[in-house]
Order: structure tokens, then sequence, then C-alpha cells
């Protein structure tokens, strides 16, 4: 019986040590939310499809690379995405980590219809927040809203647009992201823009993006192919 006491004694301060831990697990904080909806205008399928921009300021215990994943879900469309460290970037903003992406797509068959999304932020303990976002989409956006590219073979690049402001993504063979430029420059200069001729000489498309204040939503036209 004397050697029992002790085994029972620290049996129970084990389990006060485990539950003191387990309570200190706490989930993530989601600070501030970012959205936006946007529109891809696919210009050789003369196709609009709708898009998501999605950053949030999240805060962890753990840090930021604790956090697992991040689910976007629209429950009335029946409708979720699923967000990965590796399919999401970051992006500092006055000394803050923001975390998402641009490239949240509908289905081809669905319009993109405004409404209350759930997002819900999961850390690799398996704790878990929810907040909702309401995402605003205008239902009147048209081929000619969109700005356009003219690429003149490897020299320059026209912009076709009633905005004043737009940026432009080039991307490589290989789909790598080549060169940007925020510009309100009509004609472009591709030696200006990449001063290197055999990265002039490997671009294989273009994207240009413009937000409307009008639309309220963002306006991304390409693929344009380099020829």
């Amino acid at each position: 019986m004397k050697i029992g006491k002790p085994v029972i004694i620290c049996s129970v301060v084990a389990a006060l040590v485990f539950t003191a831990v387990a309570c200190n697990e706490t989930p993530p904080e989601i600070i501030q939310v970012y959205s936006q909806g946007n529109f891809l205008y696919d210009p050789g399928q003369r196709t609009i499809t709708p898009g998501i921009s999605l950053f949030i300021h999240v805060e962890d215990e753990d840090g930021i690379d604790d956090i697992d994943r991040i689910y976007i879900i629209r429950d009335d469309e029946e409708l979720f995405w699923e967000l990965a460290p590796e399919s999401w970037s970051e992006k500092e903003q006055d000394g803050v980590i923001w975390i998402g992406t641009s490239g949240i797509s509908y289905p081809p068959s669905l319009p993109g219809v405004s409404g209350t999304f759930r997002i819900i932020v999961i850390d690799a303990a398996g704790e878990r927040t929810e907040i909702e976002e309401y995402i605003g989409f205008p239902g009147n956006v048209k081929e000619s809203d969109f700005p356009l590219l003219e690429i003149n073979g490897r020299d320059s690049i026209r912009i076709s647009s009633r905005f004043t402001e737009h940026i432009l993504w080039l991307y490589n063979d290989f789909g790598a992201l080549a060169a940007s430029q925020k510009s309100s420059e009509r004609s472009i200069q591709l030696n200006a823009l990449i001063p290197d001729q055999r990265k002039i000489d490997g671009l294989a498309n273009c994207y240009i993006y413009t937000y409307s204040n009008d639309l309220g939503a963002g306006l991304l036209s390409g693929p344009f192919p380099f020829e």
C-alpha cells in the first residue's frame, strides 16, 4: 500500500498537466477579411467566368505557419473551395501578413451571385474558427467592360480600355510569371519591361487586370498569346 499512493498521486498530477495543456489549445482568430468579386473574360472563347479574391489576416498562438486549411463555403449554392498552404500566397501590408488567393473560380455553368459565404480556418491541431463574409457580384457585366490587349510581335503591347490604370501579368512557356507591370500608359515596350531578350522570346501569354468602381468588381482579361 505504501508504494500505491505515489503512483496514484503521479497519475493525478499527469492528468492535471494534460488537462492544462489541452485547455491551452486555442483556435486561430480571424482579425480581418478582404474579399472581392472578380470576372475573367477569355477573349478566345468569349466567355465570362466569375471568381473571388479572398485574403485574411489571421492570428494563431503557434504562428501563421500553423494554419493548415481554409474553407470558403456558399451554402445556398452548395459550393465550397479548399485552400492549403501550397495553394495560397502571403502578402505583407503595414507589417501585417495576409494569406489567401485571387484564384477562386466558379464552375463555368454558374453565374456569380451576391451573397454570404462562410470562411473556416483550421490549424494543425484541428482547432477552427468561422466567420461570415458578404461578397457582391454585379449582374450586368458585359464583354465591352473588359480591357483588351493588342500584342505586336515581341516588340510592344497596346491597351484598349475605358479605364485609367491597369496591371499586366506576362507568363512564359513554363507557366511562370515572367514580369508584371502596373501602368496608366496605353502602349508598353517589352524591352523596357523585360531587359533580357531571351526572356522576351520565351513569353507565352499575357493577362490584363483593372478594377471597376462603378461595377464594384475586378475585371481580368486573358490569355492573350504571344505569336
